[in-house]
């Protein structure tokens, strides 16, 4: 199972009605993709209306619940119109990226990445004790919503009982400060870093690389156009 990032109205997410890396070099390759289908009602699948009235009724209650505090009021439009983006970080790239999100930035990465990230000592420390790791937006969440705060969240969502969720001001501001701490790459670097997928044998530093360069793309995507962004697999 492909691990890939999508940011956009997620009523367009949840309805399916958005192509992921892997479906669109299929289509240009004129070969067949299987792929999960969207949402259903009773075996039915459910209409964009239905989804978009889920999707708005949920964004609207989480934001009610911070509707106290100034700071934390926020929304987003859930257009099934609007663009989205989507890529591909793999799970190569997002255990990279989370292995070097636990560890400061003097200690070197492990040769070989996890077959299951509790089997790091240390991400299982930084995720158990998440409040008090350097890059928590990282770490915990599976969503993060254009709320302009650093805060980090569990909530129930539409498809579960519990989602962990950050805001994408703090994804962008520790995806730099991950960057600025242990690699230093340039803007021109990480463009070419988030074009060149490692093959699946390269070391957990180039994962890592190409993991961060992704996600900062997306996030920033994300951010500029007031849109969410949610792992998917």
């Amino acid at each position: 199972m492909a691990l890939d990032i999508y940011a956009g109205p997620l009523c367009r997410y949840h309805a399916g009605d958005w192509e992921n890396v892997g479906q669109r070099a299929a289509r240009e390759e004129g070969v067949p993709y299987v792929l999960a289908g969207p949402d259903t009602r009773d075996g039915e699948p459910l209409t964009m209306q239905e989804i978009q009235t889920a999707v708005t009724v949920w964004r609207d209650s989480v934001a009610d619940f911070f509707k106290e505090n100034e700071d934390l009021q926020f929304t987003w439009p859930e257009d099934p119109k609007l663009e989205y983006y989507t890529d591909r970080p793999g799970w190569p790239g997002y255990y990279g990226l989370l292995l070097a999100a636990a560890r400061p930035a003097g200690e070197p990465l492990p040769d070989e990445l996890p077959e299951e990230l509790s089997d790091d000592a240390e991400f299982a420390a930084a995720y158990e004790d998440w409040e008090e790791s350097a890059f928590p937006h990282v770490i915990k969440p599976e969503l993060w919503l254009p709320i302009r705060e650093n805060l980090v969240f569990d909530t129930g969502y539409l498809t579960r009982d519990s989602m962990s969720v950050g805001t994408l001001q703090g994804l962008v501001f520790q995806l730099r400060g991950l960057n600025e701490s242990r690699w230093d790459m340039d803007a021109r670097a990480l463009d070419e870093w988030s074009y060149n997928q490692p093959e699946p044998e390269a070391d957990v530093d180039t994962h890592a690389r190409y993991g961060l360069a992704v996600f900062m793309r997306a996030a920033e995507w994300a951010m500029l156009n007031n849109l969410p962004l949610i792992l998917d697999y």
